[in-house]
């Protein structure tokens, strides 16, 4: 199997699977390999969005501080909770999102009405370990990209399995 899987930072889906496909095929023998291109849209963030109670909700570093950074996130950069993957659009100029989802949440845990010495998210530290918590049956309802990607898996490693 070959499977590629990117942040599509709010590049067109069909377009970025065309062309991740087209590049594939430029390699010898792969045609009769099974392909599978994913994508977290605008990025993997999204997921953890998607499944707030179960993610930064339930993680220590942002106790108490999560239903304001929550509130800041819906409020302040018009993040739809239920539909994640629909925030921002295509900067054209720098060919990537006009808005970083990961920098919005960067930007909501260090808020000026909190202690200075709460803890910043990081992207490289609390992305991966967040991930970990989400719930993928309450990410797939929000998440029409992550549902695709979770369900191809899904019955590909069911099919692989009988």
């Amino acid at each position: 199997m070959i499977l590629v899987f990117d942040d599509l930072d709010c590049h067109n889906p069909n377009q970025q699977k065309e062309n991740i496909l087209a590049a594939i095929s430029t390699i010898p023998d792969c045609n009769n390999i099974n392909q599978f291109v994913g994508f977290a849209a605008p990025e993997l963030e999204a997921w953890i969005i998607a499944d707030w109670s179960n993610s930064v909700a339930k993680h220590p570093d942002f106790k108490g501080r999560h239903e304001r950074m929550r509130w800041w996130l819906s409020k302040e950069r018009n993040i739809p909770f239920d539909n994640p993957e629909s925030f921002s659009e295509y900067d054209p100029k720098r060919d990537c999102c006009q808005e970083k989802l990961s920098q919005a949440l960067v930007d909501s845990s260090v808020l000026d009405e909190f202690d200075s010495s709460s803890t910043r998210f990081s992207k490289g530290l609390h992305t991966p370990l967040l991930l970990s918590y989400i719930n993928p049956d309450e990410v797939q309802r929000k998440c029409p990209l992550f549902r695709e990607l979770y369900n191809y898996l899904n019955n590909f490693c069911s099919s692989a399995s009988s």
